[in-house]
């Protein structure tokens, strides 16, 4: 198993796409959901990404970033070619929960930062019977200030 939403959905890496009308077999397919290339990061096991994510936003400086509080919670989306596409802060989604919570200038800095530094990583393509989709991952960011370290507290 590819993937599953925890609830309904499955996707597997190989899939049998049987069309039938009427009761007789018309088209009969196979569909592979995981395009692994050797050049890219592997997305197989989904625990597996925010630690990626986490090890490449440990190269920040994030003594820079705590001045503005940017050790927060994350949604990154993979894009449908497997890139990072958008980052937004996964408990202010709304303009008015950031409107409400931050100066402007500090969030598009730390939302900035973390995309500017997450945009190089390339992964696997991943398809949902036969289609591309994006994928969104869960990152949560600790700074501790005595020690100036990160923690990964993505659960």
């Amino acid at each position: 198993m590819l993937r599953w939403d925890g609830v309904f959905y499955k996707s597997f890496e190989n899939e049998i796409l049987i069309n039938i009308n009427k009761g007789i077999i018309k088209k009969v397919r196979q569909i592979e959901n995981y395009i692994d290339y050797s050049n890219r990061i592997n997305r197989r096991y989904g625990d597996t990404i925010s630690n990626v994510l986490f090890e490449k936003l440990k190269d920040l400086n994030w003594k820079k970033l705590d001045d503005c509080d940017c050790a927060e919670s994350y949604i990154v989306t993979i894009d449908k070619n497997g890139r990072v596409g958008n980052v937004k802060m996964a408990d202010y989604l709304t303009k008015q929960d950031i409107k409400d919570c931050w100066e402007r200038s500090e969030y598009r800095f730390c939302i900035n930062s973390i995309r500017k530094a997450l945009r190089p990583l390339k992964f696997d393509l991943i398809k949902q019977s036969g289609l591309k989709v994006l994928e969104k991952v869960y990152i949560e960011i600790w700074y501790e200030e005595s020690t100036g370290q990160i923690e990964n507290w993505t659960k």
